[in-house]
C-alpha cells in the first residue's frame, strides 16, 4: 500500500467528509481516553501558536483550517473582545464550530467561511488583523497561492502565526527502517521492524526520491520560511520545536481503529489488506505490549512561524 496523494476533502457525491471523520473518530480510534491523551500536546501547539499572534482588543482574527476551532476559541479565551472568522474546507466541522460558539454566546462574534486555503474567496481584501494557521500547508498543493490569500485578506501591518507538522522527519525514519528490515537478521528485533515498515510505508513515502516528490514531505522548517519570505511578508521569524515524548497507553482496539492523518487507512485497515494472517499475529505478539503499556517515544517535529504584512 502506497501513500495517497490526493488531499482529503469533502466528496459532494457521496458525503463523506474525510477531515471531520478523521477528527470525530478516526484519529483515535474512538477512544475517549486516547483523545484526552493527544488533547495534551494539541493544547500546548495551540498556546504557542497563539503567544506569537499578540491578538489585542478589537482585532479581527481568521482561523484558517480550524478543525475544531481549538485555536479560533482559544483567542476568544485570551481576549474576548475580538471577531473570529472559522475557515475549513469541511462543513461537518464548522457546523461543530457553528454550535460550539452558540453554547457560548459568541454567535455575534464569529463567522464561518466554507473555503480551501489556496482561494479564500469569501473574505475581503485588507478585512484580517491576524491570521492563525495550523497544519494546513502540509496539506495544499499549493503553498504559495495559500500564502499570498493569507497575506490578501490581512490588513497592512497585520500579523501572520503559522504552526505546520514537517513530515520530512518521519518520512526519513521511514527510510531507515527499511534498511534495517533487509539486514538479513532472523529475531525479534529484525521481524518487528519488517512489520512497522510494512505499516508505515501506507502513511510515508520511503526513499529519498519519493520524499522529494511528496507534497507532505518535499519542504523542512527553512523551506516553509521561504516560501513565507518570498510572497511579501517581512519581520518573518521560525521556532523550530521538537519534542520527543512518551507515547501514551493505548488499548490494542483503540490503535488498530486509530489512523495518523486524515483521508489515510487506519492501522487495523493496513494490516488487514497488507499482512498475512501469520504476519497479523506477529505484530500483535511483538508490537501490542509497548503499545499498551505505553513504553514507546513519540518524536513531533513542528515549525512555528510569525510575520507582519508589512506597512
Amino acid at each position: 500500500m502506497t501513500l495517497s496523494s490526493s488531499l482529503p476533502r469533502t466528496d459532494a457525491a457521496t458525503g463523506a467528509d474525510t477531515w471531520f471523520d478523521w477528527l470525530v473518530g478516526r484519529r483515535h480510534g474512538e477512544d475517549p481516553e486516547y483523545a484526552a491523551a493527544l488533547a495534551l500536546p494539541l493544547a500546548d501547539m495551540r498556546d504557542r501558536l497563539l503567544d506569537q499572534a499578540d491578538i489585542r482588543p478589537g482585532q479581527v482574527v481568521a482561523d484558517v483550517g480550524r478543525g475544531y476551532g481549538f485555536a479560533g476559541f482559544g483567542a476568544f479565551e485570551r481576549e474576548p473582545n475580538i471577531e473570529t472568522i472559522f475557515i475549513d474546507v469541511s462543513p461537518k466541522l464548522l457546523d461543530r464550530a457553528r454550535a460550539f460558539a452558540a453554547q457560548r454566546g459568541l454567535d455575534s462574534r464569529c463567522r464561518f467561511v466554507i473555503s480551501r486555503a489556496e482561494q479564500l474567496d469569501g473574505i475581503a481584501d485588507a478585512s484580517v488583523d491576524v491570521v492563525l494557521v495550523r497544519a494546513v500547508l502540509a496539506y495544499v498543493d499549493d503553498r504559495d497561492a495559500a500564502l499570498n490569500e493569507f497575506r490578501r485578506i490581512l490588513r497592512p501591518g497585520g500579523r501572520l502565526s503559522i504552526v505546520d507538522p514537517i513530515f520530512a522527519d518521519q518520512a526519513y525514519f521511514v527510510t531507515a527502517l527499511g534498511g534495517l528490515a533487509r539486514d538479513g537478521g532472523t529475531g525479534d528485533g529484525t521481524r518487528y521492524a519488517k512489520l512497522m515498515y510494512r505499516l508505515l510505508q501506507a502513511y510515508f513515502p520511503d526513499s529519498p526520491e519519493a520524499i522529494a516528490a511528496s507534497r507532505l514531505t518535499n519542504y523542512n522548517e527553512r523551506t516553509l520560511l521561504h516560501f513565507v519570505e518570498r510572497v511579501g511578508f517581512v519581520n518573518v521569524h521560525l521556532r523550530l520545536h521538537i519534542d520527543v515524548i512518551p507515547a501514551p497507553a493505548i488499548r490494542w482496539p483503540a490503535f488498530l481503529a486509530s489512523a495518523p492523518r486524515a483521508g489515510v487507512p487506519t492501522v487495523g485497515e493496513v494490516i488487514a489488506t497488507c499482512f498475512t494472517a501469520d504476519e497479523r499475529r506477529e505484530f500483535e505478539r511483538l508490537v501490542r505490549p509497548s503499545i499498551e503499556a505505553g513504553t514507546l517515544t513519540e518524536r513531533n517535529v513542528n515549525a512555528y512561524i510569525f510575520a507582519d504584512n508589512g506597512a
